[in-house]
């Protein structure tokens, strides 16, 4: 199970297992994921059920711009916007805002995504408002499996995120890392393991001073936002041992 906390602004979330089938129709649609390029498609989907015209615009979020794209939907019908097809979104990650409050008729929306050429693709409701605490009870990581969390902060200020993982042994895991966490980890590690090729003991490591744990706390968070793992992280010398009989 994750959770999410959000400080200040309210975000949206995108994630299938969170976000329910719609109950009502809105004025307003929020989508957290999407990605164009050229393995992926992206699709906004929104239908009118009423009998009036609804008119809009969907705003497109990305690298923190937006860009607005205007929508006229005739009564008891759908469209369809392919926003690898807008110009300037053709490649890139993205979320949207459907919005038809000016016109003041509700629609409802949704998100499709197709890749490698459509063999394969899935579908997501929009989240009809933005919250500051979401619940995720399904994820699984591992050699076969990965787990995207994606969020969208349609307002003016920035959102500042804390995720909260809970694993199979109910330990709570809060991103990003804290200076106690990193702290505990480092008290409890094993100091009797081989260093690395950077030759720094654990035994070192481990009686680190607060600034040493703090710089730590910060590649760390570093490695967590951005994807990437160094690649020193990875490498180890392994050496064969001649065992006398």
């Amino acid at each position: 199970m994750k959770t999410l906390h959000i400080a200040g602004a309210a975000v949206a979330l995108a994630a299938l297992s969170a976000v329910p089938p719609a109950t009502a129709q809105q004025t307003r649609w929020y989508l957290a994921e999407g990605s164009t390029g050229p393995f992926f498609e992206e699709e906004v989907l929104a239908i009118n059920p009423t009998d009036q015209t609804a008119t809009g615009i969907v705003r497109v979020y990305r690298d923190g711009t937006a860009v607005d794209i205007p929508i006229v939907i005739p009564p008891r019908r759908r469209t369809t916007l392919p926003v690898n097809q807008v110009p300037g979104l053709a490649t890139g990650e993205t979320s949207a805002l459907v919005d038809t409050s000016a016109s003041g008729v509700p629609i409802y929306v949704e998100r499709t995504m197709y890749w490698n050429g459509h063999r394969g693709g899935h579908n997501a409701g929009g989240v009809e408002a933005p919250q500051t605490t979401w619940y995720l009870a399904e994820g699984a990581t591992g050699s076969f499996f990965n787990t995207f969390i994606l969020l969208v902060n349609p307002n003016p200020s920035a959102a500042v995120v804390t995720v909260r993982l809970l694993g199979d042994d109910g330990l709570a895991v809060d991103f990003p890392y804290t200076v106690g966490q990193v702290f505990g980890v480092l008290k409890y590690m094993r100091a009797k393991t081989a260093p690395g090729p950077d030759t720094i003991h654990l035994r070192f490591i481990s009686k680190a001073s607060l600034l040493t744990i703090e710089l730590l706390t910060e590649t760390f968070n570093a490695s967590w936002h951005f994807g990437v793992v160094p690649r020193q992280w990875k490498e180890a010398r392994v050496r064969h041992l001649q065992v006398k009989r």
